[in-house]
């Protein structure tokens, strides 16, 4: 068997994994039979955990300032995954990938590391994309029926900071964690305006701008409270269902641009497994490799100027 960049690649890796897990597996049994002995010389003693060298190294990278980026945008998507295992998974899965279009679509190196990479990248930010979005339109269909809790609050006489606490009972989830966190703030003394600030920087959608607008313009200038927040929960009710009909109707269009967009690329790949010889100089010759960066930059840019093309905002 030839020794191929992906094999190469692969042994490397599977042996410095192997190795750091080795090392940190050791490492634990170290310190914990050196916790055993300095336990056995004094009861007294008490024992504190100790991460391993694995672990404090992904604290390190969890600290960086592009990682608590991240972190901030998984957490928005309320995700449990930390930014040291989202860098891990796409490690994996580029090796992984570069190793699977090697073997049975015949993509050779570097091409196939291109590809891998791109793909690697660009799946768990697509998808984390999406849940963020599904997210924030859940928040945004909950929100007409929260501003209608707290108008039927301030009606019977409570402040604007005891609504939200009363609102907690009946809102679902998503919405009921962000009034929470509002509503411990205001208890830990938290100014009313920048508790409201702070619930709009984490949802950020136009509804919320809206709505933090309206509250904080009624609490500073005074007048019906409950008739506004009323006259509020149906306009944005009405943005709701807008933004619904909105959907349905480029619910085509989006998919199509989708499908047109992944047919070229999967033509392609079709190609390279049926006929290697036919795609072999776009892999192994500069000005091939220089083709197929122009046609994934095209295909690209085709695909966002329709989406773009269907894009309506209310």
């Amino acid at each position: 068997m030839p020794f191929t960049m992906e094999t190469v690649i692969v042994v490397f890796l599977a042996v410095f994994g192997g190795a750091v897990s080795v090392g940190s597996l050791l490492q634990e049994t170290l310190d914990s039979r050196e916790l055993l002995r300095q336990f056995q010389r004094d009861p007294g003693f008490k024992v504190r955990a100790r991460a391993s060298r694995l672990k404090r190294w992904m604290d390190r990278i969890d600290q960086w300032d592009s990682s608590r980026q991240i972190e901030r945008w998984l957490r928005a998507a309320e995700l449990q995954v930390k930014p040291a295992e989202l860098y891990a998974f796409i490690l994996t899965g580029a090796l992984l990938l570069s190793i699977f279009l090697n073997l049975f679509f015949n993509v050779s190196y570097p091409v196939n590391v291109l590809f891998a990479v791109i793909l690697a990248v660009s799946t768990p930010a697509g998808l984390l994309y999406l849940r963020r979005n599904r997210q924030r339109e859940r928040l945004t269909e909950q929100l007409p029926s929260a501003a209608n809790l707290i108008a039927n609050a301030t009606r019977a006489g409570m402040s604007l900071s005891q609504a939200f606490g009363f609102a907690l009972y009946d809102i679902p989830e998503p919405t009921r964690s962000e009034f929470a966190r509002v509503h411990r703030e205001l208890q830990v003394g938290v100014p009313f305006e920048e508790a409201i600030e702070r619930l709009v920087r984490r949802v950020g959608t136009e509804d919320y701008r809206i709505f933090a607008a309206q509250i904080l313009i009624q609490k500073q200038a005074g007048g019906n409270v409950s008739q506004s927040l009323d006259e509020l929960s149906k306009t944005l009710q009405d943005r709701v269902t807008l933004n619904a009909e909105i959907r349905a109707l480029t619910a085509e269009p989006r998919m199509t641009a989708t499908v047109i967009s992944i047919t070229p690329i999967f033509l392609l790949l079709l190609m390279g497994m049926l006929n290697p010889d036919l795609v072999e100089p776009l892999y192994g010759h500069p000005l091939g490799i220089i083709t197929l960066i122009v046609f994934l930059i095209a295909v690209a840019g085709a695909f966002w100027m329709m989406r773009k093309l269907v894009d309506f905002r209310v």
